[in-house]
């Protein structure tokens, strides 16, 4: 993922986000905006950036297993964990 420093101030949009967000001097857009705003001269590459790994989050009381996935929802399976007695 990229990472970039704002030099300039400029209106964007962040990845996955509808609504606008006004970015000042200094500070940290990342993705295909911050892909932008370098090749639009408005940011400075990030020395050392790497690739940000999405984390997927299990609701509470839930563990995610690996396994099928669900025709209806395309989400991973969670498996509810053995109960102690």
């Amino acid at each position: 993922m990229t990472q970039a420093t704002v030099k300039t101030a400029f209106k964007g949009v962040p990845d996955g986000k509808q609504h606008g967000v006004v970015y000042v001097k200094g500070d940290t857009v990342t993705g295909n905006l911050a892909a932008v705003a370098i090749t639009q001269g408005w940011a400075d590459p990030v020395d050392g950036a790497e690739p940000k790994k999405k984390e997927v989050a299990a609701k509470p009381g839930r563990v995610l297993q690996p396994g099928r996935v669900s025709r209806r929802n395309k989400s991973t399976r969670l498996k509810r964990p053995a109960s102690k007695q």
